[in-house]
């Protein structure tokens, strides 16, 4: 995470580690092991407040200094919209098993994440 990479290439990155973790591990013992056990759900936020969330500010501001983030939303709105996407994440890979093409699937995904529905890539 700490190369010099871009935030898109960092996000597919993390969607890509996602979707192999859910080829090991079905997303039902995912959610148990992370939400339904209190124990490691609190240590899981706790390493993310003080190491995840630190470090996806730092790409963030990086990304919007290299220009690849708009400067008309703020860092935390990008976290949020991150935060969300990959809750979602899960239900999105699961997805991806009624196409016949997984990997043009999760660059879709990767797409809409990006630049939206309707929203086009910069020339």
């Amino acid at each position: 995470m700490r190369q010099q990479k871009s935030l898109k290439e960092l996000i597919a990155y993390c969607i890509y580690k996602e979707k192999e973790t859910y080829s090991h591990l079905p997303p039902a013992v995912i959610k148990e092991i992370m939400v339904d056990n209190q124990e490691m759900y609190q240590y899981i936020q706790q390493q993310y407040e003080d190491h995840i969330r630190p470090l996806m500010v730092q790409i963030v501001e990086e990304g919007q200094a290299r220009g690849e983030i708009t400067d008309k939303v703020s860092v935390q709105a990008v976290l949020l919209a991150i935060q969300i996407y990959m809750k979602s994440s899960g239900e999105m890979l699961d997805g991806q098993a009624a196409h016949e093409d997984r990997e043009a699937f999760v660059e879709e995904l990767i797409h809409i994440f990006f630049y939206g529905l309707c929203g086009r890539e910069p020339q």
